[in-house]
């Protein structure tokens, strides 16, 4: 190595260590997590034509045969799926890995337009396959369709089921054949997968898995204003026979006065601070106080803060009044 590049080399490893000047290791990506799980009513999948639950992906290699299930995305969600599982069964003779997987829109409860569509992916763990995605679109709310296909490796006796369910769940699942499969029209649209093929089994099994892009929604709570007020030392009037009572709320809002033998009264307080409120006696009270020159009453002063809720507070006060 000539001199001047290993003098540089040497440099180069003290002034950076090693695991410095490594690549920073790539983000893993988050495990997807289950966005939707049709299983737990599934029947025995089988590939018998005769069992209730027949429902080959790709009925004797023919392309465009295939079955289709819905699902849901749930108001104000927002789907990014990567994994579909399904359960199933094979002919005697197959064993392959490869799937075609499409999504479509919904079409008053059919398969609408075609959102997304793969072909050739390897799956993993036949015959219950583990299809994995990339590059489907996000998924707002609203119905959808899913379809799982096998690929076959051509002749009539190469085929795979797909599992089916004994409770419906959404629309009931649809087939589409161009070979007029066992009553299925053959006219290349979608039918009622039970009308193509014997059985009750109204739907098909499979999870879908992913990313929840839901926005994550935060309340805020509404600050609820103080109610918390207080009544000071009253000032008594004798000449007049009243009293003032000094009130001081912690911000705007409505005051009332209240209370057996006094008069009612009601202000409005602009802000924090403090407001009087005029005592006088009514009725039987003001009699004797005119009488005696004295008598004792029971206030209730109630502030209610704008946009709160109301607060009452007490108060007894004694009227004094010169009488002849």
């Amino acid at each position: 190595m000539p001199r001047r590049t290993t003098y540089v080399a040497a440099v180069l490893a003290l002034a950076f260590p090693a695991a410095l000047l490594q690549s920073a290791p790539s983000a893993q990506a988050a495990a997807p997590v289950v966005l939707f799980d049709q299983t737990g009513n599934e029947a025995t999948p089988t590939a018998d034509s005769s069992a209730s639950n027949f429902s080959p992906s790709n009925d004797f290699g023919v392309a465009t045969d295939r079955g289709a299930d819905d699902f849901t995305v749930p108001a104000g969600a927002t789907w990014a799926i990567n994994e579909i599982d399904v359960t199933g069964a094979f002919s005697a003779a197959t064993t392959g890995t490869t799937v075609n997987a499409y999504l479509y829109a919904n079409d008053a409860g059919k398969p609408g337009a075609e959102l997304f569509s793969k072909l050739g992916i390897t799956a993993t763990g036949a015959p219950n396959f583990v299809v994995p995605l990339t590059g489907v679109p996000a998924l707002t709310a609203g119905t959808y369709w899913v379809t799982v296909q096998y690929v076959t490796g051509g002749g009539g006796s190469s085929y795979w089921s797909w599992g089916t369910s004994t409770v419906q769940r959404g629309n009931p699942a649809q087939w589409r054949s161009t070979d007029g499969v066992i009553g299925c029209p053959d006219t290349d649209t979608w039918s009622v997968r039970t009308s193509c093929f014997p059985g009750t089994n109204p739907d098909q099994v499979f999870v879908l898995k992913g990313t929840d892009l839901t926005p994550v929604q935060t309340t805020v709570p509404t600050p609820v204003p103080s109610n918390a007020f207080s009544l000071g030392k009253p000032t008594r009037n004798k000449k007049a026979g009243t009293a003032a009572t000094p009130v001081t709320v912690p911000g705007a809002g409505t005051l009332s006065l209240a209370g057996l033998g006094v008069a009612a009264r009601n202000q409005v307080a602009s802000g924090a601070g403090t407001v009087q409120f005029k005592v006088k006696a009514t009725g039987a009270a003001k009699r004797k106080l005119k009488r005696t020159g004295k008598v004792t009453v029971m206030i209730a002063v109630t502030f209610t803060p704008n946009k709160g809720v109301p607060n009452t507070v007490t108060q007894v006060i004694k009227l004094r009044k010169k009488v002849g």
